[in-house]
């Protein structure tokens, strides 16, 4: 660009600089120790914001932009607490802009752990490695759900596991057809049927004598 431009082209104003211990994108970073960090007040903030949920009756859309935001940064540092973001984010888009939603019991049980989370989980010196696919999969499984069960396609065996959902499940995703409860395609994914799914494909590994492997799913 300076070639091209000159040599005022670049506002060094706007660029920052590079540093081995700083704080980037909410976070405080450790690149000689490669880890980062949620800062504390980061984390007090968000135990402020669930306990303010937890506890109201009604909430609005630009507080739970606010839970959204600092909940972002745990699952960050926590991935499987993403697994309580669901609710939390379905209630989100049901709000208007200017009007108040109900907060229900399912959102509050789902804030209680995040609450659990917050208090014992491991928010500071998280290594980079969390974040990185260092081992290339040996096989990959693909995964995904309809009206009646759960699929996993195993391609390099050519061999696939359907799990029917039971009765209870069943009912659920025809109640939500009626707009009457929050089991979308989304949770369906991942019911424990999940699980049941996994065993299975786990046995035909062991059948197949197969030494240690690195398995990738995608739902």
């Amino acid at each position: 660009m300076v070639d091209v431009l000159g040599s005022l082209a670049c506002n060094d104003d706007k660029f920052s600089l590079w540093f081995i211990n700083g704080k980037a994108l909410g976070f405080n970073w450790s690149l000689l120790d490669g880890t980062l960090s949620m800062p504390s007040e980061k984390i007090t903030k968000a135990r402020t914001r669930v306990l303010e949920v937890i506890n109201g009756t009604h909430t609005t859309r630009h507080q739970l932009d606010q839970l959204l935001g600092s909940l972002r940064h745990v699952t960050t540092c926590v991935r499987p607490a993403a697994a309580f973001f669901q609710r939390v984010a379905t209630l989100h888009r049901s709000a208007t802009r200017y009007g108040r939603v109900k907060i229900t019991e399912d959102v509050r049980d789902d804030l209680r752990w995040f609450l659990v989370i917050l208090k014992i989980a491991p928010l500071n010196g998280v290594a980079f490695d969390r974040f990185v696919d260092r081992v290339d999969p040996d096989f990959t499984i693909l995964m995904d759900a309809c009206d009646v069960g759960l699929c996993a396609a195993f391609p390099a065996r050519k061999e696939y596991v359907l799990v029917q959902f039971d009765e209870e499940e069943l009912g659920a995703i025809s109640e939500l057809k009626h707009q009457t409860n929050d089991f979308d395609i989304n949770v369906r994914a991942r019911t424990n049927r999940i699980e049941e799914a996994l065993e299975a494909l786990g046995a035909l590994l062991r059948a197949g004598a197969l030494a240690e492997t690195s398995t990738k799913s995608y739902a």
